[in-house]
C-alpha cells in the first residue's frame, strides 16, 4: 500500500490533485470471481458485503486501491463508516449494508490480469482505470476524479468542509511504502486529548469531555459501534472519580461523570479557535495514555 507524506511546501508542478475522502483505505483484490478487501491492518471482506457483490459483478481480475466511504448529504462521513468498521455480527453487517451502504472510491490500480501496473506511471494507471470505469455503471464502485489545477479543487474542498486534497506526481510509480511522490494537504486537523469525563444525556456514555493539562477543550460525541462502545463504557465506568479536573470553564451538562485521565482520545476537527475550543470534533480512537 502506497502512503503519502504531509504536504509542507514542496514543488507541485507536474502533479494532479484529488479530493481526500474521509474514509478507510482499502485494497480490493478481484480474482476469478473472488474478492478480498484488505485495510491497513486486517481483512475487511466481511465488513462490506455490498461492495464485494458489486466487485464480483465487474467480472475482472484486477487489484484496486481506494477509499471506503459512507456519504451523507454528498460528503464522506468518517463517523458513519466507523459504526460499520467494528461490527462482527453477520446479521448486523447485512442490515448496515442496506441502511448505511458504503461506496468504494477507486483512485489507483495495482494489477490488471497478469500485468503488474506498479511500474507504470500514475497517468498510465489512470488511463487504465478510465478504460475500466467507462464500462461500469455502479452506485457503490466509483472512480475518483482528478484535476490538473489545485485552485479550483481547493476552493471546493474548503467550501464543502472536506478533509483535504491529495497531491500526486504524474510520473510516479506505485510504491508499497510511504513516498513523497504522494502528498496530503489536510484541512482537517488531528490531535490527541486527555479524557476527563463523560456525559449520559441519551445513553450510558453520550459524549466525552476532553482537555489537556487540566484545561477543558471540547466535548465529542461517543460514536463507536456497539461492541467497541460497550468495551469503552466499562473501561470508563471503572475509573470514575469525584475530583473535578477543571478549576474554571467547566462544561455545562445535566450530569458529568469525571474520570481519571489515563486514556487519550484521537480527535479530528475542522478548526481550533484561539480559546482552544474545537470546531466539529469527531472521535477517531481511544488509547491508553503514554506516560513516558
Amino acid at each position: 500500500m502506497m502512503l503519502a507524506y504531509q504536504y509542507s511546501g514542496e514543488n507541485i508542478e507536474n502533479c494532479i490533485f484529488e479530493i481526500k475522502y474521509d474514509g478507510a483505505r482499502i485494497i480490493a483484490e478481484c480474482s476469478n470471481g473472488n474478492v478480498k478487501l484488505t485495510g491497513r491492518e486486517n481483512d475487511k471482506t466481511k465488513n462490506y458485503p455490498e461492495i464485494v457483490d458489486e466487485l464480483k459483478k465487474l467480472n475482472i481480475n484486477a487489484t484496486f486501491d481506494g477509499e471506503m466511504c459512507i456519504f451523507k448529504n454528498g460528503k464522506s462521513e468518517f463517523s458513519e463508516l466507523q459504526k460499520r468498521e467494528h461490527i462482527i455480527d453477520k446479521r448486523k453487517i447485512n442490515i448496515m449494508s442496506m441502511t448505511k451502504p458504503a461506496t468504494y472510491m477507486v483512485f489507483d490500480i495495482i494489477s490488471l490480469g497478469n500485468i503488474d501496473c506498479r511500474n507504470k506511471t500514475l497517468m498510465e494507471r489512470k488511463e487504465i482505470l478510465k478504460e475500466i470505469f467507462s464500462k461500469i455503471n455502479s452506485e457503490r464502485i466509483k472512480m475518483v476524479e482528478y484535476k490538473e489545477s489545485i485552485n479550483e479543487l481547493m476552493s471546493y474542498a474548503k467550501e464543502n468542509g472536506l478533509e483535504g486534497i491529495m497531491i500526486k506526481r504524474k510520473d510516479s510509480v506505485y510504491e508499497d511504502k510511504r513516498s513523497n511522490a504522494w502528498l496530503k494537504l489536510k484541512f482537517i486537523e488531528e490531535q490527541d486529548f486527555e479524557i476527563y469525563g463523560y456525559t449520559n444525556e441519551t445513553r450510558e456514555v453520550s459524549a466525552l469531555i476532553l482537555g489537556k493539562d487540566g484545561k477543558f477543550y471540547s466535548r465529542v460525541n461517543f460514536c463507536f459501534g456497539n461492541s467497541l462502545y460497550k468495551f469503552w463504557v466499562e473501561k470508563l465506568k471503572n475509573i470514575t472519580t469525584d475530583e473535578v479536573p477543571f478549576e474554571t470553564d467547566i462544561p455545562k451538562s445535566t450530569k458529568i461523570y469525571w474520570v481519571k485521565p489515563i486514556y487519550t482520545a484521537k480527535v479530528r476537527f475542522m478548526q481550533q479557535y484561539e480559546n482552544g475550543k474545537l470546531r466539529q470534533p469527531i472521535l477517531i480512537d481511544i488509547n491508553e495514555k503514554d506516560i513516558n
